[in-house]
C-alpha cells in the first residue's frame, strides 16, 4: 500500500521571504511619513517651511477665539491687522466689547455707581428686577461711572430696561455729545455722534410706534461700531442706519430723564454701558506679510462671520517673499482649508 505523500512546504510568493513584514528601515520610513502628516496640523499647508506652523495655528486660533469673544459677550468682534512700526512688526488686533457702567438703581448702591438724582426722581422704585428708577415730571438722574467715563470714539453698546406708562413724549437718554435716545410723536428717535475725517455729524435712526409697548416693560439695546448703528426692542432688531467709523466722545455725563420743565414720566432698570478695547494678537515676522480685509475682519454677536459686511467667504494668505506659507478661507462658521 502506497503511504501518502508529504504535502511541499509553502512558501511566501514573491522573490524573497522578507515579503512576510517589515525591515527596521521600512518601518523608520513610514513612521516618518506619519510624523510629517500629523505633523501638517490644521490645513496641512506649510508648503514652504515648516517653521511657520506655529505661526499658522496661532493665527487660527486667534480667530476662533474671536468668534468665541462675540458669542460670550454678545456683541460683535472686530479683527484687523494692525500696521508694522518701528517697536514692532505688523500683528492681528481684536476689538472687543467690555463692560464699561452700569447701574441697578438700588439706593444701597447709589455712591458706587455713581448716580444722582434730581427734581421728581427716586432711586428704589418698582424696577423690573427689584428696584429701579422712577422719574416724575421736570426729574431725572445722573450716572457718573468711575474713572472719568469710559472711551467711546471706537464703539458703544448701551443697554436698558424701560417702561413708559402712558405713551408721553419726552427725553429717556441723552450723553451730551454722543448718543441721544427719546419718545417722539411717531415712536421712538435714537440718535447717534458719528464722522472721521471730514468732522462730526449726528444720525437718526427712527422706531416706528408698532414697535413700542406703552405700559409694559422693554428692553432697549442701542450699538454703535464699525460704521453702522443698529437699535433693537426686545432682543429684535428695529432700527439700523449707517455712521461715521469713528463715534464722538461724551462732554458730560450719561443723563436719564428730561430738563426740569419735562413732563413725562418712566421708569428705569439696569442700565449697562459696554464700549471696546483692544486685545493684542500675534505678531508676524520679519518679511512675512498676510493678505488681510483693509476693513477687517468682523464677527456678528453670534459668532458667526458678519453677512452685512461679508457677503463671501474671506480669504487669507501668509506669504514671505514670493513663497506662500499660509492660505485658508474665513467662512461663516469656522475657518477651512484652501486647496
Amino acid at each position: 500500500m502506497d503511504l501518502p505523500r508529504p504535502r511541499p512546504e509553502r512558501r511566501p510568493s514573491g522573490p524573497s521571504s522578507r515579503g512576510r513584514g517589515f525591515t527596521l528601515l521600512e518601518m523608520m520610513l513610514v513612521m516618518l511619513l506619519l510624523g510629517i502628516v500629523a505633523g501638517l496640523g490644521f490645513a496641512g499647508l506649510d508648503r514652504v517651511d515648516p517653521g511657520h506652523r506655529g505661526l499658522q495655528v496661532t493665527l487660527v486660533q486667534f480667530l476662533a477665539q474671536s468668534r468665541e469673544r462675540a458669542r460670550t459677550s454678545g456683541h460683535p468682534v472686530r479683527v484687523d491687522l494692525a500696521a508694522e512700526t518701528a517697536e514692532r512688526g505688523a500683528r492681528l488686533e481684536r476689538r472687543v466689547f467690555a463692560a464699561a457702567m452700569e447701574a441697578t438703581f438700588e439706593p444701597g448702591f447709589r455712591e458706587r455707581e455713581g448716580v444722582e438724582t434730581h427734581g421728581d426722581a427716586a432711586l428704589g422704585g418698582v424696577g423690573r428686577f427689584g428696584a429701579g428708577l422712577a422719574v416724575g415730571p421736570g426729574g431725572g438722574a445722573v450716572v457718573l461711572g468711575r474713572g472719568g467715563g469710559p472711551r467711546t470714539r471706537d464703539g458703544v453698546a448701551v443697554e436698558l430696561e424701560f417702561l413708559n406708562p402712558d405713551g408721553a413724549r419726552g427725553d429717556l437718554l441723552a450723553w451730551e455729545g454722543l448718543l441721544e435716545v427719546s419718545w417722539v410723536r411717531s415712536g421712538m428717535r435714537v440718535r447717534v455722534r458719528s464722522g472721521g475725517d471730514q468732522g462730526m455729524a449726528w444720525v437718526e435712526a427712527p422706531i416706528g410706534v408698532q414697535d413700542l409697548r406703552f405700559g409694559r416693560w422693554q428692553h432697549l439695546e442701542v450699538v454703535a461700531a464699525d460704521g453702522r448703528l443698529s437699535v433693537a426692542l426686545d432682543g429684535a432688531t428695529v432700527a439700523e442706519a449707517e455712521i461715521g467709523p469713528w463715534l464722538g466722545e461724551p462732554t458730560a455725563p450719561l443723563r436719564l430723564g428730561g430738563s426740569d420743565d419735562s413732563t413725562h414720566s418712566f421708569l428705569a432698570d439696569e442700565l449697562v454701558v459696554a464700549t471696546r478695547r483692544v486685545e493684542r494678537g500675534p505678531e508676524l515676522p520679519e518679511l512675512v506679510r498676510l493678505d488681510f480685509p483693509a476693513d477687517g475682519l468682523v464677527f456678528d454677536a453670534d459668532g458667526l462671520l458678519d453677512r452685512v459686511r461679508h457677503p463671501e467667504p474671506v480669504e487669507l494668505r501668509l506669504h514671505e517673499g514670493d513663497d506662500l506659507l499660509l492660505a485658508f478661507r474665513v467662512g461663516r462658521f469656522t475657518e477651512e482649508a484652501l486647496p
